[in-house]
Order: C-alpha cells, then structure tokens, then sequence
C-alpha cells in the first residue's frame, strides 16, 4: 500500500502545462516537495521543500522549475530529507557557511 502523502503526485505533463493566475498557487508533490507558481506578473515556477526543524516550519528552494525537472527535484527533496533527519541542521547552513542556532 502506497504512504499517504504519495497518493496524488504530480506529473511532467502537469508541471509543464500550470499556468500562472492572479494568485500565489502551490501544487503539492508529497513528502513536503511543492511547486509555486507566481503571479502572472512574475510567473515563475520554483520547486520548494517544506520540512520543521526544532519545531519550527522551514522552506528550502530547490530550484526553478525551468532548469529542475520533477525527477531531480524528487531525488534532491529526498536528498535533503535525509541530510536535515541526520544532522538536524538546515540545509541553507552548508551553503552559506552558517550556523544553525537552536
């Protein structure tokens, strides 16, 4: 039996047919990986990955939805999933050099 939060992924043809509106959209793929669309002023699409840390609600950017498509954003959701569970720090903190205050 499938987990419940993979029951109703996104497909390639989804991502690439979302068009923007007049309001921020976020398309859920599961285990915390969502894809915003911007106004139309903007209109850009950004892979995201939504996870807590120390109890506190986090947004990790993947990439722009132009330049990752939804296999790599998967695998690097996954990625990154793992990273947080095992050092428990963000994983903006390795880029910038960072520490992560508790």
């Amino acid at each position: 039996m499938p987990k419940p939060d993979r029951l109703h992924l996104l497909t390639a043809s989804q991502v690439k047919g979302v068009r923007a509106s007049d309001k921020l959209q976020k398309l859920t793929d599961g285990s915390g990986l969502h894809l915003w669309i911007y106004p139309k002023a903007d209109g850009r699409r950004v892979w995201r990955l939504s996870f807590r840390l120390y109890g506190k609600q986090r947004t990790y950017t993947i990439g722009s939805a132009d330049k990752v498509t939804l296999k790599a954003a998967r695998v690097e959701a996954a990625v990154t999933t793992h990273a947080i569970r095992s050092s428990q720090s963000r994983p903006n903190s390795a880029r910038n050099g960072a520490s992560v205050p508790r």
